[in-house]
């Protein structure tokens, strides 16, 4: 494209897959369908402060000789300008690859299809049906073109910052789809934000971090470097949302640090008041775990005064959550569930994605840097009552039915919690090494998980 004062032109770097719903068709990778109206909002928010009197005039259908006002546009505020994506040298593979386990019942390696860290739909007839696919590149030019040199100042000074700010495709908040603007019209860039990061050396890291798999086909090199990046990821996302309980080889344990930060505030755990709830104080295995960890502190319910809110889901609601060591499935109802005759209303909240934005930057074939975009919770959810429901299953094969059990009305999300105030509290107050005891400091993942948090701390 010639050069124009009406154009601008942005080199983006990938530097992780892109997982997208069209990944099955030629070309697909990171669409203007997908970027415009994401840095649409973008800009309403951060250059216009969403004052829409400031913006008005930059939009499409816009009429100077008209006196307009938000509702003449009915929702449909898009920018005045054009996006083209020029992508080459496109790859693709699938996300699954073929393994041999060894089956201890038959005594005999099978072929199973494994799954890829922080990426779980890789199961049922959709992913049969269609599976998705990485995509990504080295390299893609992104054109921006507008008649109005006053907006074009605007996309120029707030794009690469939106870039940084947001991932894309399926699983962005995890890290996926991650793109970083390295020139504009052909001028080197340099990204220099100042968000919460840690580095990670994959080659530094102990391989006992990583499970040893036999690939039918061993996957290429940049397939294996992605894996130990999301694994790496998805050990970071543990620590702070869901905890980690290895239970079988080597083991470790490692309490959620959202826990910790809501026990603080005095704030009951809402898994911990799952097992109350659903399963009573003394079930055998909660029993078991008191014991294994010698900590009554976290399981026992007696005398416990503390204010009960939803917690982890402020990470990401997550619409089933099973727990197998406790036999404890906890789900959001569905459309036609009934509980002893009676039909149970749908949670008007249904599902938002994390407000954590995982962004990894390449700097090497093995080195990422890791930054944390620390985005606000929609203030909405917090006026809405939740019920959840306690399932189980009966019978097996095509016999198999879910039965619910119990139900829990009227449950709320923690309402004045923020990433903020979670991330000082994980980078002003926490030590890892009394977090964690000491017979777990042996560990392969104590080492990487003490190195992560060292850095954020020093990283503010």
């Amino acid at each position: 494209m010639s050069n124009s004062k009406f154009k601008v032109e942005f080199t983006l770097k990938q530097h992780t897959p892109i997982i997208h719903f069209q990944s099955d068709q030629v070309g697909a990778t990171l669409r203007a369908s997908e970027l415009k109206p994401k840095f649409d909002g973008f800009l309403k928010k951060v250059a216009f402060n969403d004052e829409f009197e400031e913006y008005k005039t930059f939009l499409i259908g816009y009429d100077e000789n008209k006196s307009q006002t938000k509702k003449d546009f009915d929702g449909k505020e898009a920018f005045n300008y054009k996006v083209t994506i020029i992508n080459q040298n496109l790859n693709y593979q699938t996300i699954t690859k073929q393994i041999k386990k060894y089956n201890k019942k038959e005594k005999i390696e099978k072929i199973e299809n494994e799954g890829f860290p922080t990426f779980f739909a890789t199961m049922g007839n959709e992913w049969k049906n269609s599976p998705k696919l990485f995509s990504y590149t080295d390299e893609i030019k992104i054109y921006v073109i507008t008649q109005n040199t006053n907006l074009l100042n605007k996309i120029k000074e707030n794009f690469a910052n939106f870039i940084f700010q947001t991932n894309f495709g399926t699983r962005q908040s995890k890290g996926f789809g991650s793109f970083s603007v390295i020139k504009i019209d052909n001028k080197p860039f340099e990204n220099i934000f100042n968000y919460p990061n840690f580095l990670i050396n994959l080659n530094s890291i102990n391989p006992k971090v990583f499970p040893h798999v036999k690939y039918l086909e061993e996957p290429d090199n940049y397939y294996l470097m992605q894996k130990r990046l999301f694994s790496v990821i998805e050990i970071f996302y543990k620590t702070l949302r869901s905890g980690i309980n290895l239970s079988f080889g080597e083991k470790f344990y490692f309490k959620s640090l959202i826990f910790a930060f809501a026990k603080s505030k005095n704030i009951t755990w809402d898994k911990k008041y799952f097992k109350k709830e659903f399963l009573g104080n003394e079930n055998n295995s909660i029993l078991k775990q008191r014991e294994d960890h010698n900590n009554p502190d976290i399981l026992n319910f007696k005398d416990d005064n503390n204010q009960v809110f939803l917690v982890r889901d402020l990470m990401g609601l997550a619409t089933t959550q099973e727990w197998m060591s406790y036999k404890l499935r906890v789900r959001h109802p569905k459309e036609k569930d009934r509980f002893n005759g009676q039909i149970i209303n749908e949670n008007n909240v249904k599902r938002f994605k994390s407000p954590l934005i995982i962004k990894p930057i390449q700097l090497n074939d093995n080195q990422f840097q890791i930054y944390l975009i620390l985005n606000d919770i929609n203030k909405n959810i917090f006026n809405e009552k939740i019920t959840l429901l306690n399932t189980y299953d009966e019978g097996f094969g095509k016999n198999k039915k879910e039965i619910i059990s119990n139900q829990i009305h009227n449950l709320s999300f923690w309402n004045d919690f923020t990433l903020e105030s979670f991330f000082d509290y994980i980078t002003n107050t926490v030590d890892i090494n009394k977090h964690v005891n000491i017979k777990f400091h042996q560990h392969p993942y104590f080492k990487l998980i003490i190195d992560i948090y060292t850095q954020l701390k020093d990283s503010k």
